[in-house]
């Protein structure tokens, strides 16, 4: 198991180099879902366009149950080597359509002209996902921008506290510790 202190706040960002070479690889279908009564719940925050890992706790079900297949802008895919083992797909909550940079500096919408409160949104969300023994690898995607970031698994318990603003980034995302 990795380890990880139990007041780490991890600011995730994209690997440097730009998209992963898998962006050019048609896109998995969704494996079956996995089935457990055990799930491990990642709280991530949105902030004004960073995204952090908060904490990882597990959580005991009443009855096994399915992942299910929702459509979202973000996703986690468990990998067992090479081998897509798991999606599951989320939003956070009040966030809009992606609006794609311009050379210009600004910003244009994806789909049309809409009104986004991205650039200044906090917001939070719980993602449940299976604690199963399979997987070496997990990740997290956001599909409208098509940037990774790596996920600690196995999944092991971690509490947070607020990011520090002086956190500075390596290949595979800053770490901060109080």
């Amino acid at each position: 198991m990795p380890l990880v202190h139990p007041r780490t706040v991890i600011l995730l960002q994209p690997r440097p180099g730009g998209p992963d070479a898998s962006a050019l690889e048609p896109i998995a279908p969704d494996p079956t879902p996995l089935v457990a009564s055990r799930q491990w719940v990642y709280d991530l925050r949105y902030d004004k366009g960073d995204v952090y890992l908060v904490g990882v706790h597990a959580s005991d079900l009443p009855a096994p149950r399915a992942t299910p297949r929702v459509m979202g802008r973000f996703a986690f895919e468990l990998y067992t080597g090479p081998v897509l083992t798991e999606r599951v797909r989320f939003d956070f909550p009040g966030l809009g359509a992606y609006e794609e940079p311009v050379p210009d500096g600004g910003r244009r919408p994806l789909h049309g002209a809409t009104v986004s409160w991205n650039s200044k949104l906090t917001t939070h969300v719980g993602v449940m996902l299976p604690a199963v023994d399979r997987g070496t690898k997990l990740v997290l995607w956001d599909r409208a921008t098509n940037r990774r970031w790596p996920l600690p698994w196995p999944a092991v318990e971690m509490t947070t506290e607020p990011p520090i603003a002086d956190a500075t980034s390596g290949a595979e995302g800053a770490v901060v510790t109080r």
